[in-house]
């Protein structure tokens, strides 16, 4: 029943991200495979809407790191597996422990001020359940680490993984529990507030001026970040199969 229609159809008139959630969960659950061509004539006729909130949905979904677009060839979904996900984040835990090394002999109190404004705006977000403030508060703390070390290819070579970092932030922040569908996204209030509180003990360990423990701090964050990813993933994929099981 891959190819039912019934998987891909939508209760109501959809906005752009109604469309990104319901993608977004036919990729966790497999309905939409990793390499698969998304053509957006065909989900636009699937989903029964116009080809312009596929279009929007499609680009939110490559800033998120589920989708890759590549010149003159369209839209393939991207494989999200736990060991991608460990990849990304091993990478991350080089960067970014090299990064915030140099972050601490560089910093400066316009850096710090910087840090701690994005941990403000985190918190913010999260009593406004504002998720695109979060996740955007939560990638410029990490981004302003990098850029702290004082190296544009650093830097650059940490963009690259943005779009990746995309994904696992949403995974991380969103989850579905038992008897509701994971479009739903149902707030993690513990996991949004443990998040922040690493950003403030990084913020700390930074401006008390030691690159050792910095670095581990670091490292620890990244850790339990990976681990909340892996269970949100198995979760939302178990949650999002036996949704697309009763709807075949």
């Amino acid at each position: 029943m891959g190819n039912s229609s019934a998987a891909y159809a939508i209760s109501h008139q959809p906005l752009s991200q109604t469309v990104a959630d319901r993608l977004r969960t036919l990729i966790l659950s497999g309905e939409l495979a990793a390499g698969q061509h998304l053509i957006e004539t065909d989900l636009a006729a699937k989903m029964g809407v116009s080809r312009g909130p596929i279009r929007e949905a499609i680009a939110k979904l490559e800033h998120e790191g589920f989708v890759e677009i590549l010149p003159r060839q369209g839209a393939f979904v991207l494989e999200i597996t736990p060991e991608s996900i460990h990849e990304r984040y091993e990478m991350r835990r080089l960067l970014e422990g090299y990064a915030v090394q140099r972050a601490v002999q560089h910093r400066t109190p316009e850096h710090l001020a910087a840090l701690a404004e994005h941990v403000r705006q985190t918190m913010r977000s999260i009593r406004h359940r504002d998720i695109e403030t979060f996740y955007s508060s939560q990638y410029h703390f990490h981004r302003q680490i990098v850029q702290m070390a004082g190296m544009p290819l650093l830097l650059r070579m940490w963009d690259l993984l943005a779009s990746g970092i995309g994904s696992l932030m949403m995974l991380n922040l969103w989850y579905a529990t038992p008897g509701e569908a994971f479009t739903e996204r149902v707030w993690d209030s513990s996991t949004a507030i443990g998040s922040v509180r690493g950003h403030e003990e990084l913020n700390a360990v930074i401006a008390q001026g030691d690159a050792e423990v910095a670095a581990l701090t670091l490292q620890q964050h990244l850790e339990q970040g990976e681990r909340s990813v892996l269970k949100a993933l198995e979760t939302a994929r178990a949650v999002a199969g036996d949704t697309r099981h009763r709807t075949t």
